[in-house]
């Protein structure tokens, strides 16, 4: 963005656009003339006349934020549109000077009712889907109101109702950019707002418009805007009572505010309509229907009495006013001096400002004795609390409920209220508030059996507002608790104590009910279990396992789905009547059930697998669930009203201080129909506002959740809760929600089961929300035996348990069946969120989880962070069995999977091809999952593994601060990110390898429903690299077709935003490597599946299957190549490799960028190398400075040699670990004898060919300083230094030749160090003349030496340290290298300062460079060269490293295929024949070619013969080597 600031120059000045350049013609022949940026506030354009553009607009902008354009000098030819508006934050144009909407500072905006104000506001046709504002003299002022710091979640994603004195109308939430808001306002006029939604705002900030552009004066050459006093009137709607708002700024007045009061000046009022039923006291009428400072508890209290009548709304209205001073020369000032954004802060306050009035609660010693509710004499008025009454039990009271009551309005527990363990009790309210101790019995004396406790709940949206302490916003319609309660019933079947047991004849009701708890235990009659056959559509019996004969006859159960759901309302989970008490078979220990009407769909239940080869999970066996929905328990809490949406809720909560938390001991409670619908409230609500201190320990337990008009349980702020054996059924969003604000390692989550978990109807779907049956923000104590059955999106997201798997994964003992966790019908199983906010390594353990028949995955992570551990994990008739995406930094290599005892299906016999053949996942645009948007899609039915990515750009707001608010954790930062398992940005780590260790599958066919299924295969999506996958111990059960098992062929998938290509890393290097032979059932341990994409990376051996090459005999390593700190805008082509052995050739294009999120890569390389084999690389390009080599591999037995061309002269050094390498021990030109460097050579070993242009590289693997290779140990570092390279020939003999004193005599002619001077070849001429062999009769000498560049800058540091490897003991690598060419040292770790670090070649080098190849050329021109080395010289040539030159080597090819699987040219005659004369010709051009280059060669570098240097002297030619062994032949580039 040029205009960068409110005072820059315009982005455009003076432009031209032209439509249609035919002046006949009636349209356009372009598009829009100027597409402003989407964010900017600063656009400015001074000068355009437009011609030709008819009826195509010619202006567009700011369409993400409403930002502000600002246009002057505008002219206007053939062109009767001039701006369009589109979308809810479509930008703000503001004419200057009147040139584009005929008013000076004149203003278009999105086109909206409540904008059309008709003196200010007009329609215009030049203005498409605009509103123009504005007058003659210039006074009008259009902002934007940007409303957003909304609380609470519930507001998110809902509209705002705007109205005005023009109209009413909405505008969109927007999630990308604002995560609030904008609402274009015209200063001097009210705005009255309210979000759509029945819960108030507990928060809201409101930002006017731009400070600069309100308060500054600005313009170009030619008009200049001048500020002015500017005001907006806010009204903020209440329904809930409000004590009074507190604000970031401005004063709380008792009047209504005006322009005239300061920004932020802020009143509110109650409506007098809704008051004047009360006939309030003379006090408190005062403060109705006026604007006041606050309401008062007084005033409350006296509306409280009166709960009949609807609750008193009202409003807050805030002034946003901007007051300047100036002028007439002076500077213009703000009146108001606050600095920064013209920004205000709402906070809503329920109490007083002293605070809420608290009792005194009073411990149990210093009760009244107990006190019959029944009793009259009991109350105060010697009569019984009657229908809507308020009824408190001061701190002292004791009262045991034995009636069922009128409908009470409020009941106020400050002292203890027990209910009847001898009577049936109903407790009828509105609200509930206890502050002291609430008993509908205890554990150790539960209600009886015999006996029905029930709390009735009472009321609509219009309630009285229930307030016990800030922040709680309670609504109405509740039971909070900051006391303690108790509630525990006896579940269904539990037996009546006998005489004997309750302690013989006397015996008390407590000591009766005493012994209810260990009877319940014995009886055990189960709220839910499985069927034991698959009960079929049309079926009118369901056969489940257990004795559930006491389940009554007329209750209502759950049959759990067990297809694919159907986003966003529905899964195929059905609820049927008892027509019968069910009957039991003890034989078989079933129970048949009939029930009142055929069932409309198919729940499976059966054994899945029955192979005896099935040894990590024999015999499984998956079954829907059945769930008695009522009448389990003898406590009930339940909305009262059958139809009403507006449940009852019950919310054990604590405040912001700490001085009051609720606890809570609820077991054997149904809860029905509880929860508010349209708040998105749960049933039970654990809201601890300060944490939950101390040993305040709370419980749920062995509860039903039925029909839930919400969620079932929400947790805030909790450290010690257990959630176990619950049944919830059909609950909206969530069944159990742990949020983020409460604590980690401290909530136990255990047997539970959700049946039918759906997307709330109120959900935006503008954007992806997701939910969960189990929505777990932190990491649980306990997640073992739940199960989500039928959600419409995920089964569980969860936050994992992180465990040590520095050494290699943990091992663990078998589950069993009822630890496990499972997932079935979901859109997704299980979301694995972040372990680690920050990059670890250690394992996000996921253990013991059953996931089949979900809609996307199984299991399935995204932005993970941390390394991974699956354990005893069945994934069965998946669309996908488990996919992983991970988010990691560039420098890790670190990051591992590891898998145990995993059992992966396709479509066994719990799928049919009558459902669930097309996968449903949340997508691009579409937000509920209606569709299939996998990266896969239709083109497969099933998928076991999808192989894993590493991205660096993480795709979900909790690792990406994109979105300005991140809720839920999981939420994408753009939309089209999505699907979850689809690529972003580019790659991530620097290596990464997967270990799938005792794995089995079964059940996949090629032909599955006429799609595939595949075992394994690859993402689609991930074209930046392909990880090593490592497979042991793998079961291939008798149901896999062998075609079935691994697929790493063509992809047929599209409609992503990428796609494989044979040019992607990702896809020709995609390599599975096979430990032990059980992958490719071979009895060869170590062999690879290769990809079909590249038939050169394998070998002749290798066989060719229908979806991948097997290669028992081929083992493959992961070698990088990196370019350190080269621009980021520097292209990279293709790099090649040759294999030396069987000379095919592989390419590597590097990573990609991405067009979702701009994501620029890294300049690198990678290849799957054959270990102990020759490769020569080759760069289609100049090469960088420094150079980063890796290759991972811990086997010490294996090695390369990398033979890598250069096109020109250079002189490398070769760091290993950051210590330089020194010549005389790594530089094999430096033996004894001098040869090429071979495997059996240290790592690190190498020598340059300066003929071949060949620099020679061993590379091992193994551990170095004790540190593995796969953890980036042993890296290599080249550096290129530039020279200049100098070929000639001298008159002396072999035997005359001194080398030393030609290197003094060269460097006192240049007058350098002579250090600087290397001789890296003396050869003979005759030997030069027979290419290379050693003649012994030799007149001359050809002589090459190098001339390194002085003082090259040293080696930084961060070089070595951003490698990601930890140095060797005692290395620093936080200080640069010292490094010149006369240092041999590999001391290179020093202590001392340094210069700037520095990653590339300088300009200065290079020309000094020059300057000496210009003295050299001019001596030798005069012959003072001969003089100076006394003896005749002969300069032959002169090239100086060049580093930008172009690569002057030939351009990437296609792939080498392989040649048994080249296609039989022997089968075409045409074909023959113009191979042949494509032959002919060739030979004939080459044979012309090379008669040029003999004769030019003959005619201009003919010399004497050369002599061959005898033993020990240096720097000898590679032509001369006395290899005992020849190398092997090196293809040329």
């Amino acid at each position: 963005h040029l205009s960068n600031g409110l005072h820059t120059a315009p982005f455009y000045h003076n432009l031209k656009l032209i439509g249609n350049i035919n002046p006949e013609a009636t349209s356009s022949r372009s598009g829009l003339g100027i597409r402003a940026p989407k964010d900017n506030e600063n656009f400015y354009v001074s000068g355009m006349t437009v011609v030709g553009y008819h009826g195509t607009a010619v202006l567009f902008g700011c369409h993400e934020t409403m930002c502000t354009m600002r246009f002057e000098r505008c002219r206007w030819f053939n062109s009767s549109k001039r701006t369009s508006s589109s979308g809810d934050v479509s930008g703000i144009y503001w004419d200057m000077d009147g040139t584009l909407t005929n008013y000076p500072n004149g203003f278009v905006a999105i086109k909206k009712n409540f904008l059309q104000f008709d003196d200010k506001c007009e329609i215009q046709s030049e203005h498409v889907n605009g509103v123009v504002c504005g007058r003659p003299d210039g006074s009008v002022r259009l902002r934007r109101n940007y409303v957003s710091g909304q609380e609470p979640w519930q507001l998110d994603g809902k509209a705002m109702l705007v109205e005005t004195r023009a109209g009413s109308d909405q505008m969109a939430f927007d999630f990308k950019k604002l995560y609030g808001w904008a609402v274009p306002s015209v200063e001097d006029e009210i705005y009255d707002m309210r979000i759509n939604d029945p819960n108030d705002f507990q928060q809201l900030t409101q930002e006017y418009g731009t400070r600069p552009y309100v308060m500054e004066e600005w313009g170009y050459l030619y008009n200049k805007v001048q500020p002015m006093n500017e005001a907006l009137t806010v009204h903020l709607n209440f329904t809930d009572w409000r004590d009074h708002y507190d604000a970031s700024v401005g004063p709380r007045l008792s009047r209504r505010p005006t322009r005239e009061d300061s920004f932020g000046a802020h009143s509110m009022l109650l409506w007098p309509d809704q008051c004047e039923p009360y006939n309030l006291s003379e006090v408190n009428s005062q403060k109705c229907g006026v604007y006041v400072n606050d309401t008062g508890l007084a005033l409350k209290d006296e509306l409280d009495e009166s709960p009949e009548i609807d609750q008193v709304h009202g409003r807050l209205t805030t002034v946003l006013t901007m007051k300047v001073d100036g002028g007439n020369g002076t500077p213009w000032t703000a009146v108001d001096p606050r600095s920064g954004s013209l920004r205000q802060t709402l906070t809503p306050r329920e109490c007083p400002k002293s605070g809420c009035p608290k009792p005194e609660v009073l411990p149990p010693g210093q009760l009244r004795p107990l006190r019959k509710w029944s009793d009259p004499l009991g109350w105060p008025d010697r009569k019984l609390p009657g229908e809507m009454d308020n009824v408190v039990l001061p701190p002292d009271d004791n009262v045991l409920l034995d009636i069922v009551t009128p409908k009470l309005h409020w009941l106020t527990v400050e002292g203890r209220l027990e209910f009847s363990r001898e009577v049936s009790t109903t407790l009828n309210a509105h609200s509930v508030k206890v502050w002291g101790q609430l008993e509908i019995g205890t554990e150790a004396d539960p209600i009886p059996p015999n006996v029905k406790a029930e709390i009735a709940f009472w009321g609509d949206e219009e309630a009285h507002t229930v307030i016990m302490a800030e922040g709680l916003f309670l609504v109405n319609k509740v039971m909070a608790v900051l006391g303690r309660m108790s509630a525990v019933g006896s579940p269904l079947g539990t037996p009546m104590p006998s005489l004997e047991e309750a302690g013989g004849v006397g015996a008390t009701s407590q000591g009766t009910a005493g012994v209810a708890r260990r009877l319940s235990a014995e009886s055990n009659v189960q709220a839910w279990s499985r069927l034991v056959a698959t009960a079929d559509a049309g079926s009118t019996t369901i056969v489940a396992r257990g004795n559930l004969s006491l389940w009554p006859s007329g209750a209502q159960v759950a049959i759990s789905a067990t297809e694919f759901p159907q986003p966003p309302a529905t899964t195929e989970t059905e609820v049927r009547t008892l027509v019968e008490a069910p009957i039991y078979n003890d034989q078989e220990d079933t129970t048949t059930m009939t029930i009142d009407s055929s069932l409309a769909h198919r729940h499976f239940a059966g054994e899945v697998d029955s192979s005896d080869q099935n040894s990590h999970w024999p015999r499984p066996r998956l079954a829907a669930a059945v769930a008695l929905l009522q009448g389990r328990s003898n406590v009930v809490f339940k909305t009262a009203e059958d139809d009403n949406e507006h449940g009852g809720e019950v919310v054990i909560a604590g405040t912001s201080e700490g001085d009051w938390v609720g606890v809570a001991n609820i077991s054997n409670v149904d809860f029905i129909r509880m929860g508010k619908h349209y708040y998105q409230s749960p049933a039970l609500k654990f809201n601890f506002l300060g944490g939950q201190t101390g040993s305040n320990a709370s419980r749920v337990e062995n509860c039903v959740f039925s029909n839930s008009q919400s969620g079932a349980i929400q947790v805030d702020g909790a450290s010690n809760l257990e959630i176990l054996n619950n049944v919830f059924h059909r609950t909206y969003r969530t069944a159990v929600w742990i949020g983020s604000s409460s604590a980690n390692d401290a909530i136990v989550i255990k047997k539970n089961i959700a049946i039918e978990t759906l997307r709330h109807p109120r959900e935006s779907t503008s954007w992806v929300r997701s939910f969960a049956a189990f929505l777990l923000e932190v990491r649980p104590k306990e997640l073992v035996g739940n199960i989500a059955a039928g959600s419409a999106d995920s089964g569980f997201l969860l936050r994992p348990r992180l465990v040590d798997c520095s050494s290699g994964p943990p091992t663990y003992e078998r589950l069993q069946e009822e630890e496990l966790n499972e997932a079935v019908a979901c859109l997704t199983g299980v979301f694995i969120l972040r372990a680690c906010q920050e990059e670890c390594n250690s394992c996000a353990e996921v253990r013991g989880h059953v996931a089949w028949k979900n809609a996307h995955a199984g299991i399935i992570t995204v932005d993970q962070s941390s390394n991974m551990l699956l354990d005893s994990v069945m994934l069965s008739d998946n669309h996908i069995g488990v996919v992983l995406y991970f988010n990691r930094g560039n420098s890790d290599m670190s990051h591992r999977i590891y898998s145990n005892n995993v059992t992966i299906f396709g479509s066994t016999a719990a799928s049919t091809c009558d459902g669930s053949t097309d996968c449903r996942a949340l997508g691009r645009e579409d937000k509920v999952g209606e569709t299939c948007n996998s990266v896969v899609g239709s083109a497969y039915r099933r998928v076991g593994i999808m192989t894993h990515m590493v991205g660096r750009m993480p795709k979900l707001c909790e690792a990406n601060p994109k979105l300005k608010v991140c809720r839920p954790p999981n939420t994408p930062v753009k939309e089209c990110v999505m699907p979850w398992e689809h690529r972003l940005g580019t790659l991530g780590s620097r290596y990464s390898e997967a270990h799938w260790s005792n794995v089995t599958f079964g059940h996949f066919s090629t032909s599955d429903c006429g799609k595939p299924s595949y075992a394994l295969t690859y993402n689609p999506t991930f074209i930046d690299a392909a990880f090593p996958q490592f497979f042991s111990n793998v079961n291939w059960l008798p149901s896999i077709e062998d075609d079935a098992k691994t697929f790493l062929g063509e992809s047929t998938v599209t409609g992503n935003r990428v796609n494989m290509d044979p040019d992607f890393d990702g896809t020709n290097q995609m390599v599975l490597t096979d430990v032990d032979g059980s992958l490719l059932g071979t009895a060869t341990t170590g062999g690879s599946a290769v990809n079909t994409y590249n038939p050169a990376l394998a070998i002749e051996s290798c066989t060719q299957t229908s979806g991948f090459y097997r290669c028992p005999d081929l083992p493959l390593r992961f070698l990088k190549w990196e370019d350190i700190a080269s621009p980021e805008n520097r292209v990279l082509s293709k790099f090649k490799v040759w294999r030396d052995s069987d000379d095919r050739s592989t390419w590597s294009t590097g990573p990609m960028d991405d067009g979702c999120i701009p994501d620029p890569p890294e300049l690198d390389r990678h290849w799957m190398i054959r270990p102990n084999d020759f490769y020569n690389l080759t760069m289609f390009t100049s090469p960088p400075k420094h150079h980063r080599l890796f290759w991972f591999n811990d086997n010490e037995d294996e090695s390369i040699r990398l033979d890598i061309f250069l096109t020109q002269p250079w002189r490398l050094e070769v760091y290993v670990d950051g210590a330089l390498m020194p010549e005389d021990s790594y530089d094999t030109a430096k033996k004894s004898t001098p040869r090429l460097p071979e495997l059996a050579d240290p790592h690190g070993s190498y020598t340059f060919d300066p003929h071949e242009r060949r620099f020679y590289l061993i590379m091992t693997g193994g551990s170095f300083s004790g540190r593995a290779a796969t953890k980036g140990a042993g890296f290599i570092l080249l550096r290129m230094l530039q020279v200049v390279q100098i070929s000639m020939t001298v008159s002396v003999t072999l035997e005359d030749f001194e080398g030393p004193a030609l290197t003094n005599n060269i460097a006192t002619l240049l007058q350098i160090d002579p250090s600087r001077i290397k001789i890296v070849s003396v050869q003979s001429r005759a030997q030069v003349a027979a290419g290379g062999r050693r003649l012994t009769d030799s007149s001359g000498l050809s002589i090459i030496f190098q001339i390194v560049e002085a003082n090259p800058e040293p080696i930084p540091g961060e070089a070595f340290a951003d490698s990601g490897v930890e140095p060797p003991a005692g290395v620093v690598w936080t200080v640069t290298v010292e490094s010149t060419p006369g240092n041999e040292s590999n001391d290179t770790n020093g202590t001392g300062g340094s210069p700037a670090p520095s990653y590339s070649f300088t300009s200065e080098s290079l020309e000094e460079l020059k300057q000496l190849a210009q003295v050299l050329q001019d001596a030798a021109d005069s012959g003072d060269l001969s003089e100076v080395l006394q003896m005749p010289v002969v300069l032959e040539a002169i090239a100086t490293t060049d580093p930008e030159a172009p690569a002057a080597i030939e351009e990437p090819s296609t792939t080498t295929l392989m040649a048994t699987h080249q296609p039989d040219i022997l089968e075409d005659t045409g074909l023959i024949v113009s191979v042949v004369i494509g032959a002919l010709v060739g030979i004939f051009v080459g044979a012309a070619m090379m008669g040029i280059c003999i004769y030019v060669k003959n005619t201009y570098i003919s010399r004497e013969n050369q002599v061959t240097p005898g033993p020990g002297q240096e720097n000898l030619d590679f032509r001369d080597l006395g290899n005992e062994t020849d190398p092997p032949a090196q293809p040329e580039p």
